[in-house]
């Protein structure tokens, strides 16, 4: 059989327990995924289970444990920790009383630190030092450090956290390994058309694989998923004629962006949030009046949920506007619920997330700020900011020049402009 084909089988079988298959091979083969490098295949299982009990040692080699809030993966049996193959390698588990399904949570404490159990006291002190090294949570959510979660069944602590999932590293030395772009079904990634991605997908493959084999200097990118997309957004642009890219958007005279009263600058902001994994992040943009770039951002956020992000946007957007000297700012959002968040005056602050106190304080000072709600068709700007800042690292980052991925929406935004301006109303 194909090994690439069963290394995706072999994926699957291991993180999408949901699917019927899997249900049905794990119950016929009693595997669960836990401690399953030393499976082998009897003569009277099925060619496919063969095939892959033979790929399997190699595939789990190369794949680790991404720790969340401890509920599923397993303190003793699972490969969690670099350079450790499993924690019970050095624990006589019978003489300890051990079943070895104890879960990493329960080596937590009420405020999410490693707690010092008699279990965990039978270790070498080398292997305790590393797992003292290693954070128990997932601490890259920036909304997570600001709001305590309410519910009592949190293992960690007070931070909501979702479960861990298994992430693979490498494949095989042989095989070239897309590690960062999720490639399953959908009909748009990163507002690309799936149909225009898949090919530039295969394309990059196959042309990879092939300078891999034959030039001894040639490297796979590190970051593979941005050159498809970065790829993928040319051939959309060569493909688009001019009337096409300004009859796509559909914009009426109030489907347009506009540009700000004389005098003022306009901020626009969006949040986004990839399904898959749950990361947040937002991105947005600072014109002035004659409708030209002066400022953009993108913060990637980690995880939270996407009135969060849309709400960072705007506490973003607005330091941005003051640190660049703006005193009078138009501000504009597509989400109606985080504009009605910061202009609530109902709402206890207790309910409130955190940053929204953050931007009323921003409001308070010397300067006039309209925050506005427009269409998400006229937001494409700051929507694919915000899109694009998922694949960056944990941070804020500033543009004072053009970025190229926004390059193209914003000639859009300028070509159907056609020289109008907000009345500011």
């Amino acid at each position: 059989m194909n090994t690439d084909f069963l290394y995706k089988l072999a994926w699957s079988l291991l993180t999408k327990k949901e699917n019927l298959w899997v249900d049905v091979i794990s119950k016929k083969y009693n595997f669960d995924g836990h401690n399953s490098e030393r499976r082998r295949a009897k003569p009277t299982d099925s060619r496919l289970w063969k095939e892959l009990m033979k790929i399997w040692p190699e595939f789990i080699k190369n794949i680790k444990w991404t720790v969340g809030n401890g509920t599923i993966i397993k303190f003793w049996k699972d490969h969690w920790i670099e350079g450790i193959k499993s924690i019970n390698e050095y624990v006589n588990m019978e003489a300890a009383g051990l079943t070895g399904d104890e879960k990493l949570c329960e080596f937590t404490d009420e405020s999410g630190e490693w707690q010092m159990t008699e279990q965990m006291g039978i270790l070498p002190i080398e292997v305790i030092g590393k797992i003292k090294g290693r954070k128990p949570a997932m601490y890259g959510s920036l909304y997570g450090r600001l709001k305590p979660n309410k519910e009592t069944n949190c293992c960690f602590g007070g931070w909501d956290m979702r479960n861990f999932q298994p992430e693979i590293e490498l494949l095989s030395g042989q095989n070239l390994i897309l590690r960062a772009l999720d490639v399953e079904r959908r009909e748009e990634f990163a507002g690309i058309p799936w149909p225009i991605i898949f090919p530039i997908v295969c394309h990059c493959i196959w042309e990879w694989r092939n300078k891999e084999n034959k030039d001894k200097e040639f490297r796979v990118p590190e970051v593979p998923h941005r050159v498809i997309l970065n790829m993928a957004k040319i051939h959309v642009a060569a493909w688009a004629t001019e009337g096409q890219k300004c009859t796509e958007q559909s914009r009426s005279t109030f489907e347009k962006w506009l540009k700000p009263p004389r005098g003022w600058g306009k901020v626009n902001v969006d949040g986004a949030m990839c399904q898959a994994n749950k990361m947040a992040g937002c991105g947005g943009l600072l014109r002035g009046c004659n409708g030209k770039w002066i400022s953009g951002f993108m913060a990637m956020l980690g995880q939270c949920p996407i009135i969060g992000a849309e709400l960072w946007a705007i506490y973003h957007g607005l330091n941005m506007a003051w640190d660049k000297g703006f005193r009078k700012v138009e501000l504009e959002s597509d989400s109606r619920v985080a504009i009605n968040r910061v202009n609530s005056v109902k709402a206890l602050d207790s309910f409130l997330h955190p940053v929204v106190q953050s931007i009323r304080e921003l409001l308070k000072r010397d300067w006039e700020v309209k925050i506005k709600h427009i269409p998400r068709q006229i937001n494409r700007c700051a929507d694919r900011l915000a899109k694009q800042s998922l694949g960056t690292p944990l941070r804020l980052t500033r543009f004072d020049t053009l970025p190229e991925v926004v390059k193209l929406d914003f000639q859009i935004d300028e070509r159907c402009d056609s020289g109008s301006s907000d009345p500011g109303g």
